[in-house]
Formats: structure tokens, sequence, C-alpha cells
């Protein structure tokens, strides 16, 4: 079954898929490896402006994956998905 995703505009297709992916109880871990393998460089080096260690920031974008784990049902849409995902590392890293 394919979970209709509301407001999806500024979010891309593959982000869209992805959140598909994820929010679906049979797919989830794939989803989220998915997610993982797109965004954890680009997390890893917004962070690592800031934090100069790089166990850090290592640390830090591990933190930031968990946190999207545990909270992607509260995502709304009201934002890409990048968007909401790079503020999660920012709030982190703060």
């Amino acid at each position: 079954m394919k979970l209709k995703l509301p407001n999806i505009k500024h979010t891309t297709s593959e982000e869209a898929e992805i959140l598909s992916q994820i929010r679906n109880a049979k797919t989830r871990e794939q989803g989220y490896a998915r997610l993982i393998e797109m965004y954890s460089r680009k997390i890893y080096w917004q962070i690592r402006r800031i934090v100069y260690d790089h166990e850090d920031s290592d640390d830090l974008t591990q933190e930031v994956f968990i946190k999207v784990w545990l909270n992607i049902k509260n995502f709304k849409m009201r934002s890409s998905f990048s968007t909401w995902l790079f503020r999660i590392a920012y709030n982190e890293y703060l």
C-alpha cells in the first residue's frame, strides 16, 4: 500500500519516496538506510564546520539520525524534508 503524502511541493520526489518508505512499517529500515546514505556526508560536514573534532562531529551526526528516526512522525511537510533535517542538525550542535 502506497502512502499518500500531503503537500510535498517543497520536498523532492526522492525525499518523498524515502519518507513513504520510512512511514511504512515493512520498508522503514530500507528507507532509513537510503536517508542516511543520501544525507550523512552533508550533515557531517555541516556539523564539522562548527565542531572541529572528527569524533565529536561523527557522534553528533549519529545523534541527528537517531532524532530523525524517533521524530519522523512529527515531520509536518511545512518545509522541505532537507530543511527539517538540517534544522535538527543545527539544533544538535548548538
